[in-house]
């Protein structure tokens, strides 16, 4: 079964946090991790891959905080989970890892599915994700009990 993790998860909605408050000031950290319910450690880990990986800039000074380095049309959920995770797999069976790979008569099926799942990651970018997540909040803000 494919398996997105935690982190590769929690970077998505870091980066939703972000495009949502686009063209805003800096959000801080303190902001990111309260309002996606992470952990300091693991937002300031998540935060610099993304840095690194040059998807946010982090502003320094007291109205410092965190921006989107690429506009959210050109991100997509693909993009995010291959820089935590690497390429999209299912199985681990390339080269040395199997002897058996040059007979596999699985292996094609794995690599299909692969693609299959790395296609639609790739379709949606993370304005689609951003949209709906504003979508969503004024859904649910309209909803009341009596």
């Amino acid at each position: 079964m494919l398996r997105i993790s935690t982190r590769s998860r929690y970077a998505v909605r870091i980066l939703i946090c972000l495009g949502s408050h686009e063209g805003e000031k800096p959000v801080q950290r303190s902001v990111i991790q309260e309002s996606e319910g992470i952990s300091v450690d693991y937002a300031v880990q998540i935060l610099t891959s993304l840095r690194r990986a040059g998807m946010v800039e982090s502003i320094r000074g007291k109205e410092g905080g965190y921006v989107l380095a690429v506009s959210p049309e050109d991100i997509t959920v693909l993009d995010i989970v291959n820089m935590i995770e690497g390429e999209v797999t299912l199985v681990d069976c390339e080269g040395e890892k199997c002897r058996r790979i040059s007979e596999c008569a699985v292996k094609p099926v794995w690599d299909r599915a692969a693609k299959a799942a790395s296609a639609e990651l790739g379709r949606v970018t993370l304005k689609d994700l951003v949209e709906e997540s504003h979508r969503l909040k004024r859904q649910n803000s309209l909803m009341f009990e009596i």
